[in-house]
């Protein structure tokens, strides 16, 4: 049944959490620790990707190798009882079109988000650029009746938020909250894992490092790669980048955090909502 929301519910018990990235494993990487924990705290969360990942290896065929990513997606989804959802575009080929904007447009308000998480539009790939540049065209566009008339309009606007990232221009990022995910950190690296595809072949073959990845029935050894490859990425040095935001939240250090901003676009929420959303996290 649809519901008559007028602005968005950041109550965790009945909060709905839509993270969007432009491949599977985007969202993992990068938040899945935080969508751990919005799950463990009786949130509906949805990992949507808006690419179907059919062009990251190095000798697979695009074929074969979205298959592969699509059962991947579900199996890590599954770890934690989250969703895992497709709009099937073809990797390194996205374009910002209508075409796709409209069916990102119709996916959102099926799912009637509270909280929608993407990344910024600062980044190398162009797929990850254009992912932030469909959901920010879309931000406004969920209310209007007449754009994708065959799904009712939202009568609200979702809170957007950004993951964090390196990338200095035109604006390096700046956090509104940081999340400690040492306590799920093994939740996180358990999903992480089930994209076998990349974290065993195309990231270590990319870092030259394939030579370094144990057989896959040495699941401890893989488990020791696999906290290796996570220290190369931005997600690892947040707690030492953010330091003292950190120990002014926690009151002590952290091993492992993530960092979120707010968007310009979408739900303004006030400092009072924005600290019951992220309040026990």
């Amino acid at each position: 049944m649809r519901t008559m929301k007028t602005k968005p519910n950041f109550e965790k018990e009945k909060c709905v959490v839509l993270f969007i990235g432009a491949h599977p494993d985007d969202i993992e990487l990068n938040c899945g620790g935080l969508a751990t924990q919005f799950k463990s705290k009786g949130s509906d969360v949805y990992f949507l990707s808006i690419t179907d990942g059919s062009a990251g290896h190095y000798k697979l065929g695009r074929e074969e190798l979205k298959d592969i990513r699509m059962i991947e997606s579900q199996n890590s989804a599954f770890v934690i009882g989250a969703h895992s959802l497709n709009l099937k575009e073809s990797d390194a080929e996205l374009e910002p079109s209508l075409k796709v904007r409209d069916k990102l447009i119709k996916r959102i308000r099926e799912l009637e988000p509270d909280i929608i998480i993407t990344n910024r539009a600062n980044d190398y790939h162009p797929d990850h650029r254009y992912t932030a540049q469909l959901v920010n065209d879309a931000s406004y566009l969920l209310i209007v009746p007449a754009v994708v008339p065959t799904v009712p309009a939202l009568n609200y606007s979702p809170l957007i938020m950004y993951w964090a990232d390196n990338f200095k221009n035109p604006m390096p990022f700046t956090p509104d909250i940081i999340i400690e995910v040492d306590s799920v950190m093994d939740k996180k690296l358990e999903m992480i894992a089930c994209h076998e595809s990349q974290v065993f072949e195309w990231l270590p073959y990319t870092y030259n490092v394939l030579n370094m990845v144990p057989p896959k029935e040495n699941r401890e050894g893989r488990i020791r790669f696999l906290n290796m490859l996570y220290s190369f990425l931005p997600s690892h040095s947040i707690s030492t980048t953010y330091k003292e935001a950190v120990v002014e939240r926690y009151k002590e250090e952290k091993k492992e955090c993530e960092a979120y901003c707010k968007s310009e676009y979408g739900y303004q929420c006030s400092e009072d909502e924005f600290k019951t959303l992220f309040e026990g996290l």
